[in-house]
């Protein structure tokens, strides 16, 4: 009988993707539907770069008892503020998985190792802040009404028929005949989220600090465009196939964030062909 025995830094990533892919928090603690895979998978890809440099440091001391308890209790925490929440405004979100992720490093290293996962550590906080930017940056900016006005006059210059008013792209010759660019459909945390993970293989890369700043803009910029055209790809779509697009409008999306991931990640890595390091 083969007995598998795992590491404690092999259970991170493991546990820390067990606590949010599982039925308990998906359907009572109503973790964040469209990003709840985005935070594991960005997890095991910084692991992945990372492996033989964690796996070559000196292992750390077992946590202390009450180091155990810290961590027990923000998870107990966590679960707890999330149940005693009104189903109805419920939501597990990336600040709840920041706190379950440093619970879980306190618990399996203790708190000193917290430096050492500063990373992930850092993308949770950001996709958390990135909520309170997308509202911030909808309410005082009008970016919904920039982005139809945008997209409206894309979908024009492509041979569609669209116009904009305030944040609705209005469809005169298709139903539905009207399409709200809320909050969610900025597609800002998608390039927070996306960004980030990309951000991770270039700056591991062997590229000169100039050749990633340059690579890391790059992608960014990218993720900027592809949120744009993702709209008007949904456009379209919706003009092609009607309702149906609608219900699949975050799939769509997801394809364009997807295939500019797979190629920033590709070129922004690829060993330099010249001698500057770019």
């Amino acid at each position: 009988m083969v007995r598998i025995v795992l590491s404690r830094l092999q259970l991170l990533p493991l546990l820390f993707a067990i606590s949010i892919l599982n039925p308990f928090t998906y359907y009572i603690l109503n973790v964040s539907r469209t990003y709840f895979w985005v935070a594991p998978l960005t997890v095991f890809i910084w692991f992945a770069f990372k492996w033989e440099d964690l796996s070559g440091e000196p292992t750390p001391a077992r946590p202390e008892p009450w180091e155990i308890l810290l961590g027990v209790a923000l998870v107990a925490g966590t679960i707890g503020r999330g149940i005693l929440q009104d189903p109805s405004a419920r939501i597990f979100g990336f600040f709840d998985m920041l706190t379950i992720f440093v619970a879980l490093v306190i618990i399996l290293f203790g708190l000193r190792s917290l430096r050492v996962f500063w990373v992930p550590a850092a993308f949770l906080g950001i996709m958390g802040v990135g909520y309170t930017l997308e509202r911030a940056v909808v309410d005082s900016l009008g970016y919904a009404e920039i982005l139809s006005g945008l997209v409206a006059y894309l979908v024009r210059l492509l041979g569609g028929t669209a116009t904009s008013n305030g944040p609705m792209i209005v469809l005169p010759d298709h139903g539905p005949s009207l399409l709200m660019v809320d909050y969610g459909c900025t597609g800002i945390k998608g390039i927070l989220a996306f960004a980030f993970i990309s951000f991770i293989p270039i700056i591991e890369s062997a590229r000169t600090l100039a050749g990633k700043v340059l690579w890391l803009s790059i992608s960014l910029s990218g993720f900027i465009l592809a949120s744009i055209f993702r709209l008007v790809a949904v456009v379209f779509a919706v003009m092609a196939w009607g309702q149906v697009a609608v219900d699949y409008h975050t799939t769509i999306g997801f394809g364009f964030f997807m295939a500019w991931l797979v190629t920033i990640t590709y070129l922004g890595t690829s060993p330099p062909s010249r001698p500057s390091g770019l």
